[in-house]
């Protein structure tokens, strides 16, 4: 292996690093769509400077829950395995809990390009490259 060369990405890893970043543009396209919804009317059981620092803390969980997805998709720009395992757990995860348990509908086109992403993070191409990076790490780290 050629420690100064690393292996190529496949294009179906390409095109799955995609998809994930335009279901978390489409995520937060859709939150800033519902913003008009999620203001709490005044309420006199609620102070306003509750209310406020409630709503400013549910964006910042939010933001850094959407900041942390796009360094998974970073790390597995960089052929990570771990990052691709992860991604792939939380995915099942809240599909399982969203379906599954809570009996939300399915968002077909997201979920749909979701899923398809999934299936090309694990194509056997893909695995292969991941394989191949891991080796190209260890190789470098050797030298």
């Amino acid at each position: 292996m050629n420690v100064l060369n690393p292996p190529t990405r496949p294009l179906m890893v390409s095109i799955a690093l995609l998809l994930i970043l335009g279901g978390i543009a489409f995520s937060l396209l859709e939150v800033r769509a519902m913003e008009p919804l999620l203001v709490v009317p005044d309420s006199e059981l609620l102070p306003q400077w509750l209310v406020s620092a409630l709503s400013g803390a549910s964006i910042a969980v939010f933001m850094g829950v959407m900041f942390g997805f796009i360094l998974l998709v970073y790390f597995v720009g960089q052929g990570r395995n771990w990052a691709r395992i992860t991604i792939l757990v939380i995915d099942v995860g809240l599909f399982t809990l969203g379906v599954g348990i809570l009996g939300e509908s399915l968002n077909l086109p997201y979920d749909l390009l979701d899923g398809i992403a999934l299936v090309l993070l694990f194509y056997p191409s893909s695995s292969a490259w991941f394989r191949e990076m891991k080796s190209y790490r260890e190789s470098i780290a050797a030298s």
